[in-house]
């Protein structure tokens, strides 16, 4: 009886570690794992902003953790959503750079 109650509880405590064991395995990925490329519609990257009185803005940067863009593009702004009050940006081919007269 003892060693019936002795496994129950082994079992139990090791069905327990599971989940932490596979958290620390989320959080620990390699770099080697890439990320999809962000679609041409998809935010690779938001500005949250907020209007004070004074006329100053108080800005948060947040990016995509879902996407990347691909390495012939950035991440630039495209659009403000003045609903949200947010800048949504998405990938864009660079702009060049400006010549020097």
């Amino acid at each position: 009886m003892k060693l019936l109650l002795l496994l129950v509880a082994l079992c139990s405590v090791a069905a327990a570690m599971v989940p932490r064991q596979r958290r620390a395995m989320e959080d620990n990925q390699s770099p080697a794992v890439q990320k999809p490329i962000c679609e041409p519609k998809t935010p690779c990257g938001w500005i949250f902003y907020k209007e004070n009185i004074e006329f100053l803005h108080e800005r948060w940067e947040r990016t995509n953790d879902y996407c990347i863009c691909a390495t012939t593009l950035t991440c630039q702004e495209d659009e403000n959503d003045s609903t949200g009050k947010a800048i949504i940006k998405r990938c864009k081919v660079p702009a060049p750079p400006a010549q020097e007269s």
